[in-house]
């Protein structure tokens, strides 16, 4: 079986691809990334077209039915170079905010569209997505155990 952790490389993603490895050896772990390492996928989730591409790399290497067990979202922008975090109403950037919209919210669906198909059927799905406040510990909703 498969999971897929797109935002596998930045720190949530890491140490979630670190637990799933220990905990379930039998499970191949996929990360998302441009830079051509082992068990990667280039994927971009501003991109309708990379985001059905690597659904279909997906589904070339492992198969429709055999499919995917587990897939997690831990991408995140809080701030940029040119953008910090808003202090006040006054600080908010609509063309930023646009972008978070894109990546957070759109880029999420996307993703859901293209691999939903491939989701094991028997398996419970749900939408599993880190939800991060600054300084805070790291939930997860719907509370869930590693696979």
């Amino acid at each position: 079986m498969t999971a897929l952790i797109v935002g596998g490389l930045g720190g949530i993603g890491r140490a979630l691809v670190a637990r799933l490895k220990n905990e379930a050896p039998h499970l191949t772990v996929l990360q998302s990334s441009s830079d051509g390492r082992e068990n990667t996928i280039a994927l971009n989730l501003l991109s309708d077209d990379s985001v059905d591409a690597a659904a279909q790399h997906v589904e070339q290497l492992f198969g429709k039915d055999k499919g995917l067990r587990l897939v997690v979202n831990c991408t995140g922008m809080l701030h940029t170079e040119s953008n910090g975090p808003e202090r006040s109403i006054r600080d908010i950037d609509i063309e930023f905010l646009r972008q978070n919209l894109e990546l957070h919210t759109l880029g999420w669906a996307r993703l859901v569209k293209s691999v939903s198909p491939m989701l094991i059927k028997t398996v419970r799905q749900e939408q599993m997505k880190p939800r991060i406040q600054v300084g805070q510990k790291i939930r997860f909703w719907p509370p869930c155990r590693p696979v």
